[in-house]
């Protein structure tokens, strides 16, 4: 019975390792083939094994084998890896190591028309290895990006100093987990019968889309092109949006915010945080995310309208004075803002369920 068991252990053990292997591609720095990196990878999901910029190849530093790329002022970009016709929904885990403490030192992902995917970290995941630390993210292909190729690829903003980077990996998973551990329904607002995917995060239910009730003009269609609003809902000023929400539903406040948060996983020494909190919990919050809060980057308006595709800001009941509340930001970098603006701006509005 001993030696079946430890059988029937080894051939998982070996499949897991197979699934592993024959999911990603890995790239060290090591090989050059006609001016490119030669990875490793037995995928189909990658139909090249080739990077580019082998020319960036530095002995000077090195996680593993004898060279990293270095990435100067004159040559700011490396490692970068075209990953061909992503389908909506793909789930992939990207990483690579950074030598010493830089946060001039990013990894990105974009497709080719960046407003339909780009997501970038400069935050390490915590992991070290001496003086390497390692950038990861995961990320979901929106359906904007649907049948377009992806570059994965390594970026120096800093225009002084030189930074090295080690060992590229890029992981295919599954096709869209999300929202795998989230329950997910719906609700009808009775007030305009507009129906809306609610979802249930933590202890709590959100609205996953947000809310498109016209109240009056504090109230707007991002351009004022009224298919804004039936795909990203509206813009509120916060007077409008503590009024917004159907009966039985209410303004998160800055706590419910902080709840959510801890939900998908920030750290609680960030979460009091002013500013930009966190590390990769904002991915969880986009379109396909983990979460399945299911968020757009639908922009804001102030006197203007601008940053749509860039950034996402919410309104949270919680006021600060007279002029003032609380609001959260999410962006394109992986970090979830918490900030302080002036109620007259307009931001998307997401209505949390009354469970009291």
């Amino acid at each position: 019975m001993r030696n079946i068991l430890l059988l029937l252990i080894l051939i998982v053990i070996s499949s897991y390792s197979s699934i592993e292997k024959s999911s990603r591609i890995t790239c060290d720095a090591e090989q050059v083939i006609n001016s490119k990196f030669k990875g490793v990878s037995s995928s189909n999901r990658f139909t090249s094994v080739l990077f580019d910029a082998a020319y960036l190849k530095s002995s000077e530093h090195s996680k593993s084998g004898k060279y990293s790329v270095k990435l100067t002022k004159q040559n700011p970009y490396g490692f970068t890896y075209q990953i061909k016709k992503v389908k909506a929904g793909e789930h992939f885990r990207v990483s690579t190591w950074r030598y010493s403490s830089n946060t001039s030192g990013i990894l990105v992902v974009s497709a080719l028309n960046s407003n339909d995917l780009f997501v970038s970290q400069n935050n390490s995941n915590g992991n070290t290895v001496g003086q390497w630390e390692e950038l990861s993210f995961e990320f979901n292909v929106p359906s904007t990006a649907d049948n377009q190729d992806i570059k994965v690829f390594v970026y120096n903003v800093d225009t002084v100093n030189p930074i090295y980077f080690d060992d590229l990996c890029i992981e295919y998973r599954v096709v869209n987990p999300s929202p795998s551990n989230a329950a997910v329904t719906e609700f009808i607002d009775k007030r305009d019968n507009k129906k809306y995917k609610i979802v249930k995060i933590g202890k709590d239910w959100w609205m996953a889309e947000n809310l498109n009730y016209h109240l009056d003009d504090s109230c707007r269609c991002y351009n004022d092109i009224h298919e804004n609003c039936s795909k990203y809902g509206r813009l509120y000023s916060y007077n409008a949006a503590i009024n917004a929400c159907p009966d039985g539903w209410r303004l998160p406040s800055d706590a419910d915010w902080k709840n959510l948060e801890r939900s998908i996983g920030m750290d609680e020494n960030e979460i009091e945080k002013y500013g930009w909190r966190g590390k990769s919990e904002a991915q969880k919050l986009l379109e396909f995310g983990s979460s399945g809060f299911n968020g757009y980057l639908t922009g804001t308006y102030d006197r203007k309208f601008y940053y749509q595709f860039v950034s996402s800001y919410y309104w949270t009941s919680t006021q600060i004075d007279d002029s003032s509340a609380w609001c959260r930001e999410i962006s394109k970098p992986l970090s979830i803002g918490r900030f302080k603006d002036n109620k007259r701006m307009l931001f998307s509005v997401r209505c949390i369920l009354n469970q009291e």
